[in-house]
């Protein structure tokens, strides 16, 4: 920001100010904590996902084991929010990545598929069967 912008604009309208280096290592440290907390979730959530090992969806049947619809991601990940309860961060919702087994993104067939769960930044994975059953 060159010194007359900052005189000018920034410095008269009182849009920002000057911090102090002990603001900065404070910054930092608090930015630290934040990327430590939010690791230590990601590894409890697959933790749980790893406890849980076979979930259960019930979803509505055609014939020769089709559904009506599909099971998609969004599905699941809406799923294991509600199986997890307090213990699925809402902080790290976005960065749950699923890998249904071969290949696929959505399911619409009955049976049972192996689900792998990667949370995305953090490198923490966990593993799950999901039971896709008629009802």
């Amino acid at each position: 920001m060159s010194p007359a912008y900052w005189q000018n604009v920034v410095q008269k309208k009182n849009l920002g100010r000057l911090i102090t280096d002990e603001e900065v290592i404070e910054l930092n440290e608090n930015k630290a904590q934040k990327a430590l907390e939010a690791t230590s979730s990601a590894k409890k959530f697959c933790d749980n996902i790893d406890e849980m090992e076979i979930m259960c969806l019930t979803r509505k049947e055609g014939s020769g084991g089709k559904l009506f619809g599909k099971v998609s991601s969004k599905d699941i990940i809406s799923e294991l929010a509600i199986i997890l309860g307090s213990s699925f961060p809402t902080s790290i919702t976005k960065k749950v990545k699923l890998e249904i087994e071969g290949g696929c993104e959505v399911i619409k067939n009955t049976g049972e598929w192996k689900v792998k769960v990667k949370v995305t930044g953090f490198e923490v994975f966990g593993s799950f069967i999901l039971k896709v059953v008629g009802g």
